[in-house]
């Protein structure tokens, strides 16, 4: 699970919805892709950075939380 993006989306007060829009996926997949469970598209990580203020790529994408 990516807990460092679910933490950039509260601190920024965005909902799944809103990011799965900002990244030109259904909600439910990125549910998926958030879990694991799915790889993130090279497009989908370059628009993510862009909405999160490009914050680097290890922090974003850990496995681990940073918070």
């Amino acid at each position: 699970m990516y807990k460092n993006i679910l933490a950039e989306m509260a601190r920024r007060g965005l909902t799944k919805s809103d990011v799965a829009k900002a990244i030109s996926c259904s909600e439910a997949t990125f549910r998926q892709k958030i879990r694991g469970k799915q790889d993130f598209k090279v497009s989908e990580i370059n628009a993510l950075l862009s909405l999160f203020g490009n914050l680097q790529f290890e922090y974003l994408f850990s496995t681990e939380a940073n918070v």
